[in-house]
Formats: C-alpha cells, structure tokens, sequence
C-alpha cells in the first residue's frame, strides 16, 4: 500500500520521482484548496488504480476493504498510497495548504464508481 518514491536531494533542494509504476498513468488530477472541515471521496472503483501523494501539507485517509479497516496520515512528498480497485476511501483532516496529488491507471468513468456503501460491501 505504502510506496517509497525515489528522492535525490543535495544542496538545492529535493526532487521526487514517480516511475515505475505498477500500472501505465491515465490521468492525473490534484485536490487543494480543501475546507479541513470537508471530507473528500465517499467511493471505491471497480477497475480503476490510484497513487496518491500529499503533494504539500497532510490529510487522513481512511480506507475500507476485504482486508478490513486502514488509516493513513498522508504528509510527506516522498511517500505515495496505492489505492487498488474495491478500496473504500474517505479523505479528511485537510491542513489548510493541502495538495492531494493522485495519479491514476484510467480516465474517470462515472460506471466505474461504486457511490453507495451499502452496495460497496455486497461486491465484496
């Protein structure tokens, strides 16, 4: 679930690399300027595969799936979530400079999304 990216740092500074990763990139989109009263997500998808970054400041992402109940402080540039289908997710505790950055395996395909809880847990 936790992947380490590959960082090279010296005197100017860090740059962080995503590569290699288990799936081929599709799309790729950035959440910011959240209310850290807000929660984001509320959905799993069927097919589609996700890393997600806090890109800038942190939030909490819980996650729900057959192997049961996960929390996860997002809050280093350097360390992506891997997000497979059937993952419950709901982001919360958004710090005001918050920049979720999430790379994803396909285009946003609304049949895709499994909105409702209820049905998420008799998929599974």
């Amino acid at each position: 679930m936790i992947q380490n990216l590959k960082t090279l740092t010296d005197h100017r500074g860090s740059l962080t690399v995503i590569e290699r990763l288990p799936f081929d990139i599709k799309r790729v989109y950035f959440l910011h300027h959240i209310n850290p009263d807000e929660t984001r997500g509320g959905h799993a998808h069927k097919e589609l595969r996700r890393i997600m970054v806090a890109a800038h400041g942190s939030f909490k992402v819980t996650m729900r799936s057959m192997s049961g109940y996960h929390e996860f402080n997002l809050s280093d540039p350097t360390v992506g979530l891997l997000i497979e289908p059937y993952q419950w997710l709901e982001l919360s505790t958004f710090t005001p400079d918050a920049v979720c950055l999430v790379l994803a395996s396909l285009e946003h395909d609304e049949s895709d999304c499994i909105r409702d809880f209820i049905e998420f847990k008799r998929a599974l």
